[in-house]
């Protein structure tokens, strides 16, 4: 689990062995990330990040001693020299769990049980993104070959993050899916009865509680010369062309 040349570097905080095992056999065999280390606690997890310098972490939610939400609170009171990035994960997508993650600095929410190659891309995004450049990759891998690899929403998520929008609000994820949905719609779909209903349906929360969050993502996102933010719809239509029109590229 030494670090080999310039590798992501990703430490898996889970206190399921299987999942565990699973994990470090996967990244075995994949070319971009080294499995630096695990850890099956909150305490081991915070000893492990200030010794190994991971640039990412896996952080499951529930956990004995300390759970992922104290680790994070602890990160931000004793914040490390170099601070990682943040995956958390959970079998419970209750919205309240979702907001404290991300307001304490989490950097993505997946609910468990997730797809390995899922979980593979969320890391090279995270990490691209701590980084500024796709270096980290190794190899001189081109950013049009790192695309194309990606799934849409990754590619929705790094357009996103081009365009200045914050990845520790819910609405940044609310985002993601709204323009998924749209690109996958053809013709006219309603926002409020279609496409937030979607996403409230996803997460167990509300169609009010989505437009609100993507409100507060147009307004870091979005706000132009007069101060003023383009409405939640004129922004999803603007990104969602604007995505169209590069991948016809």
């Amino acid at each position: 689990m030494e670090r080999t040349g310039n590798k992501i570097r990703l430490l898996v905080v889970d206190d399921n062995q299987e999942l565990c095992d699973i994990l470090e056999d996967y990244f075995e065999i994949v070319e971009e990330v080294v499995l630096c280390g695990v850890a099956h606690n909150g305490e081991e997890a915070l000893e492990k990040i200030a010794a190994l310098h991971p640039d990412v972490v896996l952080l499951d939610i529930i956990m004995p001693q300390l759970d992922g939400i104290s680790v994070l609170e602890r990160l931000n009171s004793e914040p490390p020299e170099d601070m990682p990035r943040i995956i958390v994960a959970s079998a419970i997508g209750q919205e309240n769990i979702t907001n404290r993650a991300l307001t304490l600095g989490a950097n993505y929410y997946m609910i468990k049980p997730y797809q390995l190659p899922e979980l593979m891309n969320r890391v090279l995004l995270i990490a691209k993104e701590k980084s500024g450049t796709l270096s980290r990759l190794g190899k001189g891998v081109p950013v049009d070959a790192v695309k194309d690899k990606m799934p849409i929403s990754d590619q929705i998520s790094k357009m996103l993050i081009e365009e200045g929008m914050p990845t520790n609000i819910v609405g940044y994820q609310y985002c993601v899916r709204a323009i998924e949905i749209l690109l996958k719609e053809k013709g006219h779909c309603p926002l409020g009865k279609f496409v937030y209903s979607v996403i409230a349906e996803e997460n167990g929360t509300t169609v009010s509680c989505v437009e609100s969050a993507i409100r507060k993502a147009v307004h870091h996102t979005a706000a132009g010369d007069d101060g003023k933010q383009p409405s939640n719809g004129r922004f999803l239509t603007m990104m969602t062309e604007q995505f169209r029109l590069h991948s016809m590229r």
